[in-house]
């Protein structure tokens, strides 16, 4: 909807002013901050530290499998497993070299 406001001296009805400079975004504005994980993800983050963290490192990279590696599989429940792929999915892959 355009508002035009009345010239009080004519009677006019004229197009009302642009917003102020100051309503424009600053070019020197930190970016917004990104949307919070949903909560299965944040579960899973949360599972990744206390289980995975350790050995495949906060961005997940680690060395890859190892015989060393303790089977989840009875410790985690497969709710826990979902959450876990959940977080590991939104983050940031490497590009293919």
């Amino acid at each position: 909807m355009k508002l035009r406001l009345r010239n009080a001296a004519s009677g006019a009805a004229a197009p009302a002013s642009a917003a102020p400079a100051s309503a424009a975004p600053a070019a020197d504005a930190p970016p917004p901050k990104p949307a919070p994980h949903p909560y299965e993800a944040r579960l899973g983050k949360a599972a990744f530290r206390h289980y995975c963290q350790t050995c495949h490192g906060e961005t997940g990279a680690g060395v890859g499998l190892s015989a060393l590696m303790p089977p989840w599989g009875h410790t985690l429940s497969p709710r826990q497993i979902d959450e876990l792929v959940r977080y590991l999915r939104m983050l940031p892959r490497k590009p293919a070299s």
